[in-house]
């Protein structure tokens, strides 16, 4: 139990922790993004400015705002200065100005920028401000292919870290959760001792009561209260029993190992009480059990297991109705079924049965000596044998089956 718990608060904990990394990344990410394109709009805007204080038409090369004159820095990349086009639009269509050579396809570049009607912002990978200088049309773009892949390398860089930390977070989280649980496990420790404790107390008295009850019947003392106090007496013997199997459960020493067992051996004689027992309360009663099904787990509790969901399934079922126990391979699987014809149950009980002392709100007055311990017990050795107990109705058949890794 502890190690479960232990693996629930590490994964919690790393879940956490990756999903703050995830958007400190993220944050990171766009505010490093977003730092670029304003320094890019900045230089940007400075060309601008240092052509309107020009012939731009001139064959004469515009300053680099990045000289002393202008006391600006220039937008580096890589160690490198960004490459920035100007055009002016003329009768002629669109011109680079002030000494730079654009690339063929500056003028389509320049055209999409006017075409989006905006006088900043960013078409793919490129970035541009528009300006209106001594009455003529000014577009300054540059590409920014290389900071969008540099801010992909910084966020690859931070994904590295991130899955280190992760890891060591992980191990972090693991230490973490021993002191967590430790409070846990020592109040469900308690706990159990408490029930242990109590139960074999009670286990005395109540015993020495059930044959004081006897020897008063035997007397021919015939009367109800009598009758009452014999029926409440083994209500009282049969919650002890069901309390003591819980406690002693979850006690169980994790570190012991499983064994190989014959699945088939352990529901066969785990059934051959409930054939008389099915005959007395006229429930027709068949098995379908495979021979030779090894499976891996504790082969006294795996009994334990076999007899709860077998003495339930008669329990609840009514006379002239059917019981089919079946033992079946399937592919790699062993099935285990306990199948029994009745009311079916309902989809949100299907989870509440399992729960310590629960009872369906329709609990049939013939079964109210029971405590509703049994199929939490049943799933508690399912859990502790890695598998689980399914629930299924249809067609006027309830099913509980249980799946075995076949050995």
């Amino acid at each position: 139990m502890i190690l479960k718990l232990r693996k629930k608060i590490t994964v919690l904990l790393t879940m956490l922790f990756i999903l703050a990394y995830i958007c400190f990344a993220a944050v990171f990410a766009i505010s490093y993004q977003k730092s670029n394109e304003a320094a890019a709009a900045h230089l940007l805007s400075n060309h601008l400015q240092i052509a309107s204080q020009k012939d731009i038409l001139s064959d004469d090369p515009l300053p680099s705002p990045a000289s002393e004159d202008t006391g600006t820095e220039s937008l580096q990349v890589n160690g490198e200065d960004a490459e920035i086009t100007i055009l002016v639009k003329t009768e002629n269509g669109l011109q680079t100005v002030g000494g730079m050579h654009g690339t063929e396809d500056a003028a389509a570049i320049g055209q999409k920028c006017l075409d989006t009607g905006k006088t900043n912002g960013k078409i793919g990978r490129v970035q541009f401000e528009i300006a209106s200088i001594n009455d003529q049309l000014v577009i300054a773009y540059m590409n920014t292919s290389s900071y969008d892949n540099e801010v992909m390398h910084v966020l690859w860089r931070i994904i590295g870290i991130g899955i280190v930390t992760t890891a060591v977070w992980g191990c972090l989280a693991w230490a973490i959760s021993k002191r967590m649980a430790e409070p846990l496990v020592i109040a469900k420790q308690k706990q159990n001792d408490f029930i242990a404790s109590a139960g074999h107390e009670l286990k005395t008295p109540v015993t020495v009561m059930k044959t004081s009850l006897s020897l008063m019947k035997q007397e021919g003392i015939e009367n109800k209260y009598l009758d009452y106090a014999i029926t409440e007496n083994e209500r009282m013997q049969q919650l002890i029993l069901e309390l003591l199997d819980n406690a002693e459960l979850s006690e169980k020493d994790q570190k012991q190992k499983k064994e190989i067992c014959c699945l088939s051996s352990l529901l066969t004689a785990a059934a051959l009480p409930f054939d008389a027992s099915a005959y007395e309360s006229g429930v027709q009663y068949k098995e379908e059990i495979e021979e030779n099904i090894q499976v891996r787990g504790y082969a006294g509790e795996l009994t334990k297991m076999c007899e709860i969901l077998i003495e339930n399934a008669i329990r609840y079922t009514k006379k002239g109705d059917q019981v089919i126990v079946s033992l079946h391979k399937k592919g790699k699987t062993a099935v285990l079924s306990v199948n029994n014809q009745g009311q079916a149950i309902a989809e949100d009980e299907k989870e509440k049965i399992f729960k310590k002392f629960y009872r369906a709100a329709e609990q049939d007055p013939e079964n109210e000596c029971h405590y509703g311990l049994g199929l939490a017990i049943a799933q508690k050795i399912a859990d502790q044998n890695d598998t689980v107990i399914q629930v299924n109705s249809n067609k006027g058949w309830n099913s509980f089956s249980v799946s075995f890794h076949i050995q």
